[in-house]
């Protein structure tokens, strides 16, 4: 099945999964610039930003042909969560061949600040995901717009509720999912 987090994305993913050129094009759009600046201020350039993105599309695109895909946030943060960790690995091969560290590139990301797309490897993400999955509803969708960047009025518009709501919402689920993904037994493991 493959769902998204509301209609507009429902289309997007199945416009992506048909070749739609139109689609394709608007995704490259919104979000190729974020993905270029974030690689480029993490020691990269902007054709490694490209290719890193094209290997995006191609991976989203493959788990679409599977039919299984369920979206609990927007194709532009899932596109950036799989970016962020094709170029952190990217980074850790360069940094076995050189003397970099790769340790002053994974500190740039601070995990509590904005953890979706700061999930640097594919065992963190699915640690993530559990928590964020086992949240209600309500929590799931105001995370994903707040991870958007979605200002907290319209995210207070959208779930037809007051700002002052969405904020006191929006920090206890927050809470609520870093202390579940913090008490994880695999998250300690892989945080050391």
């Amino acid at each position: 099945m493959i769902k998204a987090i509301n209609p507009k994305e429902q289309n997007a993913l199945e416009g992506i999964l048909k070749g739609d050129s139109s689609v394709i094009n608007e995704v490259y759009k919104d979000v190729l610039p974020s993905i270029i600046y974030w690689v480029k201020k993490n020691s990269g350039t902007e054709l490694e930003a490209r290719d890193i993105f094209q290997d995006a599309m191609i991976i989203l695109f493959k788990k679409l042909g599977t039919g299984h895909l369920e979206l609990t946030c927007s194709i532009k943060t899932y596109l950036k969560a799989i970016c962020q960790n094709l170029w952190l690995n990217q980074l850790r091969k360069k940094s076995k061949s050189s003397d970099t560290e790769i340790s002053e590139f994974e500190e740039k990301i601070a995990f509590d600040e904005d953890i979706l797309l700061n999930i640097d490897n594919h065992d963190k993400r699915k640690v993530f995901l559990k928590h964020f999955d086992a949240l209600g509803e309500s929590c799931r969708k105001i995370l994903a717009w707040f991870f958007e960047k979605t200002p907290l009025a319209e995210i207070a518009n959208r779930m037809d509720t007051s700002v002052n709501y969405i904020k006191k919402k929006k920090f206890n689920c927050k809470e609520k999912l870093v202390t579940a993904i913090q008490s994880d037994a695999k998250f300690t493991e892989l945080k050391n």
